[in-house]
């Protein structure tokens, strides 16, 4: 089976992972029966920090490679991720919890995207997400 590859954001697994009630291990272990995952931080100056985390949380295994980028823009990351995985933009899912650097960055690259919108928060209507979900869990449904 050919598996999308699907992006996430390292602060929006943090924020999933203080929001839900069960684990975010969990939920990254059933994404990866269906989408090769792929992980990017800008947050470079921590990387062992987080690191730890993702080990902690379960998820290390599941995650296919990880990029901490901090001198690049998100649309480099996000081509360098798809080009070392060897996918295009229609084989790509960018799922985030941020507007400008999930939805608008993914939708101008062509990947399909998911933006998770909290209680309270609403969606942006500029470019339209693909999906919007309320979590990560909503997606293994």
């Amino acid at each position: 089976m050919n598996k999308k590859l699907m992006i996430l954001d390292y602060a929006t697994l943090e924020r999933e992972h203080r929001w839900l009630d069960w684990g975010i291990g969990d939920i990254v272990q059933g994404l990866a029966y269906t989408h090769q995952l792929g992980l990017v931080s800008r947050e470079t100056a921590v990387v062992s920090r987080i690191n730890n985390k993702l080990a902690t949380w379960g998820i290390e295994p599941y995650l296919s490679k990880k990029l901490f980028c901090n001198d690049k823009s998100y649309r480099e990351c996000y081509r360098w991720l798809m080009g070392e995985l060897g996918k295009n933009a229609g084989e790509t899912i960018v799922v985030d919890d941020e507007y400008k650097r999930g939805v608008r960055v993914g939708r101008e690259l062509g990947c399909e995207t998911y933006l998770i919108v909290r209680e309270g928060i609403t969606a942006p209507r500029k470019i339209a997400p693909t999906k919007v979900i309320h979590s990560l869990a909503d997606l293994l449904r």
